[in-house]
């Protein structure tokens, strides 16, 4: 495991605000404003930058708090070497539109719902004979 003290999105080296309402640091966020947040500055890595190093990714889980489409954005080479991801649905609290479904089709995903919020996102493999 690699830890990165960075918060995920689709440029590196950016500062940032994030909010964490008080008691939940889990649900620290760039993008979702908590009323009664406490807020910190972190710097931004990019999911290709963070997996530059790494070799076959066959599975990606995100739940990271409505920030999914920007770190999405950020990882152009790590989706062309991914095989499937897990894709959670966020409520409306997050997100209003499903920018990260529409996305993920445009990459030749599909997606599968495997339960009330979760979807897996398969990435469709094409062979050239």
């Amino acid at each position: 495991v690699t830890v990165f003290n960075k918060a995920l999105s689709d440029f590196s080296g950016q500062e940032v605000i994030a909010r964490v309402e008080s008691g939940r640091f889990g649900r620290a966020s760039i993008s979702v404003l908590h009323p009664d947040a406490d807020n910190f500055a972190v710097t931004t890595i990019t999911l290709d930058d963070a997996c530059s190093n790494v070799g076959d990714v066959r599975l990606m889980k995100m739940d990271i708090e409505g920030s999914e489409f920007r770190a999405l954005l950020g990882a152009k080479k790590l989706l062309n070497r991914l095989s499937g991801k897990k894709k959670k649905k966020w409520s409306s609290e997050h997100s209003s539109e499903d920018n990260v479904g529409d996305f993920l089709i445009e990459k030749s995903f599909v997606l599968k719902q495997i339960d009330a919020s979760n979807y897996l996102a398969k990435k469709i493999v094409s062979l050239v004979v």
